[in-house]
């Protein structure tokens, strides 16, 4: 019987804990910090859903997120904003990278590439911007650039077959803080050009559609919740 009640008392234990953890999981995840950062799901300071939200209630905007691979995007006449991609665009991968997203805009989108800062310990490798798009970069600025045209010294824009590429030099520009501090309402409107539609890419953050909690939890390490859901 002591056993019994040692069992029944650590099962009960084991799912309070559980449950804990899930309502910290929760509790994470509507604050949006658990997200990367430049996520249009992350809510504090980092994140940019405040433009993601602002977009969605203007007339006529349609906004959504895609969470499903780069590559299987069928949008036309949209605009995609991929916000805080890596700044350590190397060649080889990196050029493939952006030969895609010259694909995705041939189609009639507007793609927005919007890098982020150099982390501490990262290096700034942007050598396949300078041979797919001969465009150099120079301490988070653009030192040259063939082909572009200038929206702002942090933006440049060229045509890619029915569409454009817009590349950023500096996410920042889109994040909550950005925006509460009055932004650039005016270099916004100009980034986003004439579409309706917007697409937040959030594939490049690392965040894709998995249809299972656990899966999502492990993606951002949240173990201990892994573990209260598989029990």
């Amino acid at each position: 019987m002591k056993r019994a009640g040692a069992v029944l008392l650590a099962m009960l234990l084991l799912g309070g804990f559980g449950y804990g953890l899930l309502r910290l999981f929760q509790f994470r995840f509507s604050t949006g910090d658990a997200y990367p950062k430049y996520s249009s799901l992350r809510t504090d300071p980092a994140g940019a859903k405040v433009f993601f939200e602002s977009l969605a209630r203007l007339p006529g905007m349609r906004v959504a997120r895609n969470l499903m691979p780069l590559a299987g995007m069928t949008q036309t006449g949209s605009t995609v904003f991929l916000l805080g991609v890596a700044p350590n665009l190397s060649a080889g991968e990196g050029t493939l990278y952006l030969h895609s997203l010259e694909r995705l805009a041939a189609r009639g989108n507007r793609v927005v590439l919007a890098l982020r800062e150099v982390e501490e310990g990262e290096k700034a490798n942007v050598d396949a911007l300078q041979q797919a798009w001969g465009v150099r970069m120079e301490r988070g600025a653009f030192s040259s650039a063939t082909e572009w045209k200038s929206l702002d010294p942090r933006a440049l824009e060229r045509a890619f077959g029915k569409g454009t590429i817009v590349l950023m030099a500096d996410a920042s520009l889109f994040t909550n803080v950005s925006l509460a501090a009055g932004g650039d309402p005016e270099l916004l409107a100009r980034i986003i050009g004439p579409h309706r539609d917007i697409v937040f890419d959030e594939t490049h953050l690392g965040i894709a559609e998995s249809g299972s909690v656990v899966a999502l939890a492990r993606r951002f390490r949240l173990h201990g919740l892994e573990f209260g859901l598989a029990l």
